[in-house]
């Protein structure tokens, strides 16, 4: 079977891969690949997805391609099925679509376009389970959450180190806003584990940050720094959208403030699994309120959310199937 992926994310007028769409794009290919599924990977910059996942380059995942690969394409047959997880959907042209017996897309709180076949919905709210009255089938939730098959649940329990805080902000966030929180006063005897996406470089300030304050705050430009730092942290603080499911899963506890419309949905779900939710911007008051009470937050109960880090497997498997059939 021929299966290919598309990711990106539009941003401030350009288009990049955003890290959750990335990730759970590897994640899926990852489970694909794993059940004999040929496999490839489109993004805006694939150079930039080659520097951001080295070990998911071929011979593992394959090449990554671009947008462009994808459109100058000619398939003298249609291949089994296109993924998509774009912001930019209405740019999927009829020729690119011919090429595909059937069409999946990802999307998280708006339905899906009227051409998917399969919508596959990341938004673990059940209020914004949305459809297409085009989509004659929809995964939802957490059950088929794609997650890398390293966050199976509680994979690292008791492995975490108390006082020790991890900061993400992924997209186009250079860490301006993180500057004035990681003022001595809110932080106290936390450490900071900052990690900005590769997408952007770290801002001035933040950087000169990091220095003064060495041992307590040190930043890392770098996402596969977040595999190494998830299971040694205690506390995850940043948006509601991948990682703070990753984290979820992990043990950690959750200190969310949604970054994009499409998160708030996540962030609903996960307070009412017994997450901290602080309403952005994140003001140094309410970190350091939440910091200080943190601890006394029981586990949080993702049984209500069906995430267990099988999603991907689980996705993998129904997206075969529906070929097959």
């Amino acid at each position: 079977m021929r299966f290919d992926l598309v990711a990106d994310a539009e941003q401030e007028g350009t288009f990049v891969v955003g890290m959750g769409h990335a990730r759970r794009c590897l994640a899926l290919g990852e489970a694909l690949r794993k059940k004999g599924v040929s496999l490839r990977l489109f993004f805006p910059d694939p150079s930039l997805a080659e520097r951001m996942f080295p070990h998911l380059a071929a011979p593992r995942l394959g090449e990554f391609g671009s947008w462009e690969d994808l459109w100058q394409e000619e398939a003298h047959e249609p291949h089994e099925m296109l993924i998509v997880d774009s912001y930019r959907l209405a740019a999927l042209s009829a020729s690119v679509r011919q090429r595909y017996k059937q069409i999946a897309c990802f999307h998280d709180d708006k339905p899906p376009p009227a051409f998917a076949t399969l919508a596959i919905c990341c938004d673990l709210s059940t209020k914004n389970f949305a459809r297409s009255s085009a989509c004659d089938h929809s995964f939802r939730g957490g059950k088929y959450f794609p997650f890398l098959d390293r966050f199976a649940r509680n994979a690292t329990a008791g492995k975490t180190e108390d006082g020790r805080l991890l900061l993400w902000f992924g997209g186009r966030e250079t860490g301006t806003s993180l500057v004035p929180l990681l003022a001595e006063d809110v932080l106290g005897a936390w450490r900071a584990e900052v990690v900005v996406s590769p997408v952007v470089a770290p801002c001035a300030e933040l950087l000169a940050l990091a220095r003064r304050r060495e041992g307590a705050v040190r930043v890392y430009n770098d996402a596969t720094a977040m595999d190494g730092l998830l299971p040694r942290c205690a506390v995850y603080c940043g948006g509601a959208g991948v990682a703070a499911c990753e984290a979820a899963l992990l043990g950690l506890k959750l200190i969310l403030c949604p970054l994009a419309e499409n998160q708030r949905g996540n962030a609903c779900a996960l307070e009412e699994a017994g997450a901290k939710v602080l309403q952005p911007p994140l003001l140094p008051d309410a970190l350091r309120e939440a910091l200080r009470t943190i601890e006394r937050q029981p586990p949080l109960k993702l049984d209500t959310l069906g995430l267990d880090g099988k999603g991907a497997e689980r996705l993998a498997q129904a997206l075969c199937e529906r070929v097959a059939s």
